[in-house]
């Protein structure tokens, strides 16, 4: 174009970028510069910006680099760290207080240290400096974070693209109400609407000199970072406590009560279920077996919060006419967190003991007194349960088992007498459903074909195809009766030579994904095929040696 056209061009750019609240880019400038003497300084010059400008190119770093790297802490940092860890090693087996043994220690350091500098230099590694360094070249309102989906992928967002999503968000008026308070005000009226059997039974797991929760967004690229997912930060808050507690009694009462839901098993037991489809199916090369990969859209914000109520009362009204209304709970404990009823021994002082028909009492004040800041604003959540908070997968979960149970009284018996064990598959993982069936069985059966409805729940909870074939990190090939593991190309993904640690932690990645490959893919030829590709994925991230 000639010059007034191409300037016409980048003065409508300019407006459009203006208008979406993005940066300008900078015309280019030349750096003018007086000569001096010697013939060589032009091209010295030359190769020192363009050292410069690969220097502070930044984005392959953030590009390849994933959250999941160590790094090597910095010198100063290090040496109180490990004196700190000595002293109490030393203390701890009763060695003499000598100031000597400490000297001698730092003389060990000083030499390990220069060891350390010194293998860096042939081996480059993550370290505290190249953190600060990548840091300093981006300006101070840039926000680093991750993305949905992707919560090893480092980000790096304009803070006016990062903002605007994040006030999108949070002003969804369907979801969360805008309050005219300050966090102590909040403070305030929840100690106050505390319901008196909370306030009475459960007041050590209530600490009001804690602060609220937050909420924090994740960007979402489906959405063209126009929105996030929100998370609620409920841990170390005035409520955390109590709805942890909360949370670990629903889940058992859940297994007791309705244990044949589709959600109700372990990932190893849920492929070892595909391969026995898979094996069942052999000999039957004529049966057309289809995939239907179903998302659960409004899992967590869309569901009423009066269907969650009535879903609790429901769950909890069934779980009482078999089982004790008293559970004993350790929220710290990792294998078996709660008993049913009292005991007449000494209780642990962790040990909390939880009236199920006060349950609903406490989620009820969750919902009604409970709310978080969030960009500067306080709000309170109208509907749904929030994402973060310790209670809100399993209260969403017991809306969604309540339409599972019903069918299975309804329609399970005719299912199973149908013999249908070798024609259909079908569980839940959190918000995300699969089906794996005979064709001719889904079009001719009019339960099965109710079952793999995109309205199978209740509205506002809608069932979404996914219109993939990607389920929990595999890939499931129905028809032709394969599982395969999704080999990444991204590097970030991995934990790469160059992070801080020992070398079989740099390679834990890897015995984990090879462990995944050799007990989920199926068939087994097509497990040894994948072995060798992730081999050669981890030669090309530069492992030497993967033993």
């Amino acid at each position: 174009m000639e010059q007034p056209w191409r300037s016409k061009a980048r003065a409508r750019l300019r407006r459009v970028l203006n208008f979406r609240n993005a940066t300008v880019p900078k015309f280019n400038l030349p750096l003018k510069i007086p000569f001096l003497a010697h013939d060589t300084f032009k091209n010295n010059v030359q190769q020192w910006i363009s050292k410069l400008i690969r220097q502070t190119n930044l984005g392959a770093a953030f590009r390849n680099v994933g959250a999941c790297n160590a790094l090597f802490p910095s010198k100063h940092r290090l040496r109180d760290q490990v004196t700190e860890q000595l002293r109490r090693w030393l203390k701890h087996h009763l060695f003499p207080n000598d100031d000597r043994i400490l000297e001698n220690f730092e003389t060990f350091f000083e030499e390990q240290w220069r060891q350390h500098k010194e293998q860096q230099r042939h081996q480059p590694r993550l370290t505290h400096r190249l953190i600060k360094h990548l840091l300093s070249a981006l300006p101070d309102n840039y926000i680093i974070h991750n993305e949905d989906h992707a919560n090893a992928h480092l980000m790096i967002y304009c803070p006016n693209i990062y903002n605007q999503a994040a006030f999108n968000t949070w002003m969804d008026k369907k979801t969360f109400l805008l309050l005219d308070k300050t966090p102590q005000d909040v403070k305030e009226d929840m100690e106050r609407q505390t319901p008196p059997s909370v306030r009475r039974h459960y007041k050590k797991l209530l600490d009001y000199t804690k602060p609220i929760p937050y909420g924090y967004i994740m960007m979402k690229r489906k959405k063209q970072w126009l929105k996030g997912r929100t998370i609620i930060a409920y841990s170390n808050t005035c409520v955390g406590r109590l709805l942890r507690v909360a949370a670990l009694a629903l889940q058992q009462m859940l297994k007791n009560t309705w244990p044949h839901h589709f959600g109700n098993i372990a990932t190893p037991q849920l492929w070892q279920e595909v391969h026995e489809l898979f094996r069942a199916n052999e000999d039957k090369p004529e049966r057309e077996l289809t995939f239907l990969n179903h998302d659960l859209v409004g899992f967590f914000n869309r569901i009423p919060q009066a269907d969650i109520i009535q879903s609790v009362r429901y769950l909890i009204a069934e779980f009482s006419k078999n089982n004790n209304d008293i559970l004993l709970i350790d929220p710290y404990s990792k294998l078996n967190p709660v008993h049913s009823g009292t005991s007449t021994h000494s209780i642990k002082s962790n040990m909390t003991k939880l009236n199920v028909q006060h349950i609903v009492d406490i989620i009820q004040f969750s919902f009604d007194a409970c709310a978080f800041t969030a960009i500067g604003e306080v709000f309170r959540q109208t509907c749904g349960t929030s994402m973060g908070n310790q209670i809100s997968p399993i209260l969403s979960t017991c809306a969604i088992v309540a339409t599972e149970i019903t069918w299975l009284r309804l329609f399970g018996q005719h299912v199973a007498s149908a013999h249908l064990a070798d024609q259909l598959w079908i569980r839940r993982y959190v918000d995300n459903r699969a089906i794996i069936v005979d064709k001719d069985v889904l079009h001719n059966n009019p339960h099965i074909w109710q079952l793999a409805s995109l309205h199978f729940y209740k509205k506002p909870v809608q069932l979404e195809d996914e219109d993939c074939d990607d389920f929990l990190g595999f890939c499931i090939n129905a028809n032709n009766r394969q599982v395969s593991y999704n080999l990444h190309p991204q590097a970030w993904r991995y934990r790469l030579p160059q992070s801080a640690g020992s070398w079989k932690l740099r390679l834990s990645g890897y015995h984990s994904r090879r462990h995944m490959i050799e007990s989920t893919v199926f068939p087994p030829d097509l497990a040894q095929q994948q072995l060798q590709a992730l081999d050669d994925l981890y030669g090309n991230l530069g492992f030497h040696n993967l033993t």
